[in-house]
């Protein structure tokens, strides 16, 4: 059977080719818009959405806040 997807999803791959630069970015201080902008002047290639959720999902599993706290 056939891959029903177009293109592969590979978003994840990505991320994790650039992990300890992203950490050690992220624990400087810098913004994931700083990272991303940075990651695809080297060659990055997915959008800064897909980004952010593998971002959030990877490298920050527990910031998320609940209702009372927005």
């Amino acid at each position: 059977m056939d891959d029903w997807r177009s293109k592969p999803r590979t978003g994840r791959a990505k991320i994790t080719e650039h992990s300890t630069e992203i950490r050690i970015l992220l624990a400087e201080g810098k913004t994931n818009r700083q990272i991303y902008n940075l990651l695809t002047n080297k060659g990055l290639d997915i959008s800064e959405s897909q980004f952010n959720r593998h971002i959030k999902k990877i490298f920050r599993p527990h910031d998320k806040k609940s209702k009372s706290q927005l």
